[in-house]
Parts: C-alpha cells; sequence; structure tokens
C-alpha cells in the first residue's frame, strides 16, 4: 500500500504538470469512490464479521461434539449431531461465499470509475483540440496517464480488501485483550512473608453477581496447622471459601486474613505459592506423569518426585505403567482413569510443599480402597500444615479438627464430629442422610 501511494503521489505531480485543467477534471470521479469504498465497506465489514463468527461457530461446535463423543454415542446423537454440524458448515460456506462476492465487487467498481474518468479527459479533451488549445499528442498522453493513475487505486483497493478482513479478525482478537483483569496486584503491594498458616474471614460477604450474594457476613477462623472440614448441601457456598482463600475472587465486604495479612495487600505470585489447591476434577498438562507433578516446583528431584507419589499412594499405580513416570499424558489425561488423575493431581500439590492445602471435593473420584491409601498419606502430610477441606465422604472428614456446617452462605454449626452429631442439628441430618453412607 505504500508503494502504491507513493506511485500515486507521482502520477498526480505528473498530470498537473502537464495539464492542470484535464487533470482537475480527471480528479472530480475521486468523490464518487470514495462515496463508493464507503457504501462497499460498510457492507464488507458486516458480511466479514458474519463470516468470522460462523468459523468460530463450527470450530466450537467440532472441539465439543470431539470431546463429548463419548456421551454422543452412549445417547446415539451421531446423525442428529452430523446433520447439525452440516448445516453449521452450510453457513459457514454461504458466508464466506457472500464475503468473497462482496470482497471481488470492489475492482469492477474501480474500473468503471477508471472508464467514466478516462471519457470524461476524451471529451473534454477533445473539445480542446478541435479549438487548438491542446495538441493532440498531449490528449494521448494525458489518457496513458490516467490509466496509470488508476493502476495504484486498483492495487489500494485489492489491498483494502484484505486490510478489512484483518480488521474484523483483530476486533475479535482484541475483544478478549481489552477484557479489563478483575484481581490485580495493587500498587505497592508487600510479598506474603513465609506463613504459619492461621486464616481468618472477617464479616466476608461475597456474590458472583453484586446482587446474588453467595456468602452473608462470614466470620472463620482456623488456627495454623489446623484441619477444618466444611460440609453444607450444594450451594451453601463450599467452593466459593476455597476460592477466596488463594484470591481466584476479591471478597465485596470483610476481608480474609492469613497471618494477619489482607490477601489484597499482598501479590498473588507469593500468596499462591504458599497454597495448594486440589480440585474435584483434575487437570493434568501434556507432557509426562513426571512432569505433571514436577508442574508446580521445578527444582524437585526424581527422589522427591517419587516420595510425594508414595505419600498418596499412586506410586504403585504409576509403576505399573509400561513406561513409569515417563509415560506420556495424552491430552487432558484421557489415557489415565479419573481416579489417577486425581492421584497425581495430588501429588502435585504436595510436592510444592505448599503451607496450606484446599481439598475442594479431592476424593470424590477415588474408590474406596485408594482412598484409604490417600487418607494414610494425608495424615502424615497434613501434620503441621493447615487444610480447608470439602468433602461429602465421612472419612475424609471425621478427623478434622473442626467441622463447619455451611447453608445458604451462612455458619449454621461448627465443632468435631462428635459434637456435632450429639447436638442432633443439620450435621447430623447431613451424617444421617449421606455421609453415613459413605464411611
Amino acid at each position: 500500500m505504500l508503494s502504491s501511494l507513493v506511485s500515486l503521489i507521482g502520477i498526480v505531480g505528473a498530470m498537473l504538470a502537464m495539464n492542470v485543467s484535464l487533470a482537475l477534471l480527471s480528479f472530480t470521479v475521486l468523490p464518487i469512490m470514495v462515496v463508493i469504498a464507503a457504501f462497499w465497506q460498510r457492507h464488507a465489514q458486516r458480511s466479514f464479521r458474519r463470516t468470522r463468527a460462523a468459523i468460530s461457530m463450527v470450530n466450537a461446535t467440532l472441539q465439543e461434539n470431539i470431546s463429548g463423543m463419548r456421551v454422543i454415542q452412549s445417547l446415539v446423537r451421531e446423525d442428529r449431531n452430523r446433520d447439525e454440524f452440516d448445516e453449521l458448515n452450510a453457513y459457514n460456506r454461504d458466508t464466506n461465499l457472500e464475503a468473497s462476492r462482496i470482497a471481488a465487487l470492489i475492482l469492477p467498481l474501480v474500473e468503471v470509475v477508471a472508464a467514466l474518468a478516462i471519457a470524461i479527459t476524451v471529451l473534454y479533451g477533445g473539445l480542446l483540440v478541435s479549438r487548438g488549445a491542446l495538441q493532440v499528442g498531449v490528449l494521448v498522453a494525458f489518457t496513458l496517464y490516467i490509466n496509470r493513475f488508476f493502476d495504484p487505486i486498483r492495487d489500494i483497493s485489492q489491498q483494502y480488501s484484505q486490510l478489512q478482513r484483518a480488521g474484523v479478525a483483530a476486533e475479535r482478537i482484541f475483544q478478549i485483550l481489552e477484557m479489563p483483569v478483575e484481581i490485580v496486584d495493587k500498587p505497592g503491594a508487600d510479598e506474603l512473608p513465609q506463613i504459619r498458616g492461621e486464616v481468618e474471614f472477617r464479616g466476608v460477604t461475597f456474590g458472583y453477581s453484586r446482587d446474588l450474594p453467595v456468602l452473608h457476613d462470614l466470620n472463620l477462623h482456623i488456627k495454623a496447622g489446623q484441619t477444618v472440614a466444611i460440609v453444607g448441601p450444594t450451594g451453601a457456598g463450599k467452593s466459593t471459601i476455597a476460592g477466596l482463600f488463594a484470591r481466584f475472587y476479591d471478597v465485596q465486604e470483610g476481608a480474609v486474613l492469613i497471618d494477619g495479612h489482607d490477601v489484597r495487600d499482598v501479590t498473588q505470585r507469593s500468596l499462591r505459592s504458599q497454597i495448594g489447591v486440589v480440585l474435584q476434577e483434575p487437570f493434568l498438562f501434556t507432557g509426562t506423569i513426571r512432569d505433571n507433578i514436577r508442574y508446580g516446583r521445578l527444582d524437585a528431584t526424581n527422589t522427591e518426585i517419587e516420595e510425594a507419589a508414595r505419600a498418596v499412594g499412586v506410586h504403585d499405580l504409576i509403576a505399573q505403567l509400561p513406561d513409569g513416570y515417563e509415560t506420556p499424558i495424552r491430552e487432558r489425561g484421557r489415557n489415565l482413569s479419573v481416579g489417577q488423575r486425581q492421584l497425581i493431581s495430588f501429588a502435585r500439590a504436595l510436592l510444592a510443599d505448599p503451607r496450606i492445602l484446599i481439598l475442594d471435593e479431592a476424593t470424590a473420584n477415588i474408590d474406596t480402597f485408594t482412598e484409604l491409601l490417600v487418607q494414610q498419606g494425608l495424615r502424615r502430610l497434613l501434620h503441621g500444615r493447615t487444610a480447608l477441606v470439602i468433602a461429602h465422604r465421612l472419612s475424609t472428614i471425621k478427623r478434622a479438627d473442626s467441622i463447619v456446617v455451611l447453608q445458604a452462605g451462612r455458619i449454621v454449626e461448627q465443632g468435631t464430629h462428635t459434637e456435632l452429631l450429639q447436638r442432633n442439628g443439620e450435621y447430623a441430618a447431613l451424617y444421617a442422610m449421606g455421609f453415613r453412607h459413605t464411611s
């Protein structure tokens, strides 16, 4: 485009030097070109946006169908999903054809304007020649210059079409890049020193939407080295508490304090490097089993990796695999069972040696035999370490130093397993309904 613009400026100067009146007359078609470009741009952008949206839907649907293949097959949805994908792909084809037609339209429009400029110049120049005011050679040369004048315009129009496509694609990229980051370190945030693990929720109110609070004026104190279990019905706010620990969200009212430090006053890196989180749905990354266990502590030795694996009872399972710790992990660990993935995520969190360990339904996908191995490892590894345990299994929480019962975002009971059963309250009801059968 830059070279075309330079050529265009040079040709305009030559035309003005040759004959000012003919040059100005030729330039009168430029406003028509501007109007055409504005009209074309409006329709082109709309068409190119539809094209980008269509291919995004095709890719998203394709990824969803591949990821959910087992569910699709189990519900015999292959034909229906294929038909839906064909319809979406047909829409993608139609939007691309429309965009191609619009992109191809700009060049013929430029040719029409160029022909109009030549026609005006020949008519007016012919009149001047008949009057003897202009030589025929000058008119012929000027007509050739008009052709040269529109050559860079043709090139620019083609590049302009590509620029419009790229601009629409860039819009979608910048929509993501310009999204504000909600959780950021405040200016001058301090590094959190080595912590003991004392945690306090002081008057915490929080909701994913300000109009729908999940936690209401929550007050909870966890001493350093203490294991606290949180139980309650679905939607009570158990996982929300775990998310506030590591400052995945900021409280709306109140404060979360670790060793007296408000988590909003320290850097996220120094905070999260001392907190380990094991979620209900384990996530493994591409690489080997050894790479995944070492993920949070890259300087760990092979011996330390194996010790962490033994502590959670996964070493023997890994040793039985053909390549052992060098077994490659497929996408999201699909070549391993859910229990194996969960145990590997246990080992990953424990190897990082966090001062605070959060277990969010971390044993939900582990069978009873494997859970016994995990419990043995956890009893040793949780010693002297602050732990927040969210679970539905009695065996996971009955040894906790304190059990917190949540209901609708409020603490309704707190105490040990024995104390809460004696009160015959909400915990006793939960125990009678579910815990007893999973113990």
